[in-house]
């Protein structure tokens, strides 16, 4: 197995994971872009997104109670940016194996899992590997990765609140002209 080479059983996992990252990412951006549309807001382009202060302004004049859903949502935002944003421009990302013992060594007793990293700059087998491992668990009572059903969870659970509670903020407040 090279450097940044997952084994083979690793493929699914690891592009599963990236692609729930862009597509919650799309999900934001066409609700976003739906948003502009119903009230109509003078935001064009990439400015349709929850992340843009442009928008974010806009949107505030238009329907001031947006501001208590935009702030609710703002840390699972940043933190689908954060993934891809690293994810897409280092072309890496996604799950890991991770064991707590050497798998090679000690087959029988290394406990496995597919994990992904709390901080998505952690790349497998880049130089800074371990010192990026170690830094994060410290940041983070001990823990480096979610395992793989507990990301999924993660990110499904905070797209799902994000879609209904946009839902019902337009049920509020977009009136027909």
């Amino acid at each position: 197995m090279g450097q940044n080479k997952l084994p083979n059983w690793a493929s699914p996992a690891y592009r599963n994971q990236v692609s729930i990252i862009f597509f919650t990412q799309a999900l934001l951006d066409n609700i976003a872009t739906w948003i502009s549309d119903a009230f109509p807001l003078p935001v064009k382009g990439g400015e349709r997104n929850f992340r843009s202060s442009h928008f974010r302004r806009e949107l505030k004049k238009r329907a001031n109670s947006a501001v208590d859903v935009v702030s609710s949502h703002e840390p699972f935002v940043d933190e689908v940016n954060r993934y891809r944003q690293v994810w897409i421009h280092t072309l890496a990302g996604g799950s890991i194996p991770i064991a707590d013992d050497n798998p090679f060594t000690n087959p029988e007793m290394a406990t496995k899992v597919l994990g992904v990293p709390i901080d998505p700059a952690i790349q497998f087998g880049q130089e800074d590997y371990v010192k990026r491992v170690e830094e994060c668990a410290i940041k983070n009572g001990g823990r480096y990765y979610y395992e793989l059903g507990e990301f999924t969870g993660r990110i499904f659970a905070g797209a799902s609140r994000f879609y209904l509670d946009w839902l019902r903020f337009a049920l509020d407040s977009i009136k027909k002209p």
